[in-house]
C-alpha cells in the first residue's frame, strides 16, 4: 500500500489514526530491515509523533481545570500520562 507524503498536521485525528493502523498493518507484513521497511518505518515514527503531540495537547486541555474532572483518580492518571509523554518527547 502506498502512503503518500500529507502533511501530519492537516490529517484530522480519524484519518491520523487510520493511517496509522495502516502503516502498521503493513510493517508487519514488509520484510524486516528491508528498504521499504525502513521508509515506512520513519513515516511510521513521525505520525506516532504528531500523535502524542495531539494525546499530549487533549491531556493539558483536560488538566487545565482539574476540578472540572470531578474524578481525582482519573486526574492523577492524566497527571501520570502527561509526564510519561513528556519523558518520551525529551528522547
Amino acid at each position: 500500500m502506498s502512503h503518500p507524503t500529507i502533511p501530519l498536521t492537516s490529517l484530522d485525528d480519524g484519518a491520523l489514526i487510520s493511517r496509522r493502523s495502516e502503516m502498521r498493518a503493513t510493517l508487519e507484513v514488509l520484510p524486516p530491515n528491508s528498504d521499504a521497511a525502513n521508509a515506512l518505518a520513519e513515516k511510521y515514527d513521525a505520525l506516532n509523533h504528531e500523535f502524542g503531540r495531539r494525546v499530549a495537547w487533549a491531556v493539558d486541555m483536560l488538566l487545565a481545570d482539574p476540578e472540572a474532572l470531578g474524578n481525582d483518580a482519573l486526574e492523577t492518571d492524566l497527571y501520570l500520562l502527561r509526564e510519561k509523554l513528556r519523558e518520551q518527547a525529551r528522547g
